[in-house]
Parts: C-alpha cells; structure tokens; sequence
C-alpha cells in the first residue's frame, strides 16, 4: 500500500539527505529545506508517523529521524527515479571496454568502480571473483559498529559463495546492487543501507549492458 502524498514526499526528502549527510534528519530541516505547505508542527506529527509505521527511527535521544530498511526498501520500491551515469564517468568505462579484453577487463572495472563510489565492487566470472574498494568503504560512519563490520567483513571474504543468490537491489544489514550479465556472472557493488541506490543502480546497468 502506498503512502499519502505528504508521507512520501517527507520520506523521499529524508532519504536522500541521510544518504548524502549521514546526519539524523530534523524536522527543521524538512521544514527549512523541503518546498511542502505544512506547518513545522505538521511535519513533526508526520515524521512520527513514519516512525511508528517503521519506516524511520530516532538513531539516539533528541535526535533527528533516519530510514530503516523499512523506509529504504519503500524508497527503492516508490521513490526511486531512473538516472544515467555522467558522460564523464561513463567515457571512463567506455575506455575500459575499448581497451582491455580477457581478465584485465574485469580487474580494471571494479577498481574503478570502487574509486568512484567508494563502495565496495566486485565481479563474479569465469568461476573468478575480482574484488575491490573494501577499505575505502571502510570510511563509511556505520562500520565504527562492530557487529556491522564483522558481517559484512563475512560477505566480503566469501561473496562467490553469496552472489548468486542476489540480483537487483538487495536491503538487509547492508545493501548490495547487482545485475547478472552471463551464465553465473555477475557485477555488484555492496556498502551500508546509506547508499545512493540511484547511482548505484545506473552504474551497474550500464556495466552489465556493456558486458
């Protein structure tokens, strides 16, 4: 079932500038920079809709709001626009594909698909993995938790073995966004649920369709 207008639009504001800030989101800032006709009061009464249908939680006390995988899942699902890669990154990939044939494609792809999204990017073929950008993703806030780190250390060490029992966009502790492009191949990228599964989505369409 889909939510009110004014649920989604809240939904889709705070989405997106979690993602982008990695801050709890005020329903001060909804108001300050979301172009809604509701009072500040309104918005609050909303946000705490959304909390109690679990679609947001409160991170710590006096806190802002944030998405859980509820509020990610409905994103993905209703929010969610199609957007293409840049013309400047895809002329990156483009020069990949040009260039290298064989194995070298593949050890190429992920390393800069792992600089330039700062996910951790992989691809499954030929009964190979090639795997980069662990460390960068790494950086992100949610792996100061030691429990997250450690599960997804175990997806990363054994991701052959996990793969292939995902395709598209996969929300859970963390996230993965893969496409299969042949027989038991695949192309992903993986991090926190706070990811920008727009861009993460056009990128791995556009690699698979390439492959």
């Amino acid at each position: 079932m889909r939510l009110d207008e004014r649920k989604e639009g809240i939904l889709d504001f705070i989405v997106r500038d979690y993602v982008r800030t990695a801050c709890p989101i005020s329903s001060l800032r909804v108001s300050d920079k979301k172009n809604l006709n509701l009072s500040p009061a309104s918005i609050r009464n909303i946000m705490l809709e959304l909390d109690e249908d679990g679609f947001l939680y409160q991170p710590y006390i006096s806190a802002g709001r944030a998405p859980t995988e509820k509020g990610y899942c409905y994103f993905v699902e209703n929010l969610m626009r199609q957007k293409n890669i840049s013309e400047n990154v895809k002329a990156e990939f483009d020069e990949i594909f040009s260039k290298f044939l064989g194995d070298a494609i593949f050890e190429e792809l992920t390393s800069l698909m792992a600089e330039r999204f700062k996910l951790f990017s992989g691809v499954l073929a030929e009964g190979r993995v090639w795997k980069r950008g662990f460390a960068e993703v790494l950086k992100e806030p949610e792996f100061k938790e030691q429990d997250f780190l450690l599960e997804f250390a175990g997806f990363a060490d054994n991701v052959e073995e996990q793969i292939e029992k995902l395709n598209g966009i996969n929300i859970g502790e963390f996230s993965v966004v893969s496409s299969k492009f042949g027989p038991n191949h695949f192309v992903f990228l993986a991090g926190p649920k706070r990811m920008d599964y727009e861009k993460a989505s056009a990128i791995i369409k556009f690699i698979a369709n390439q492959l």
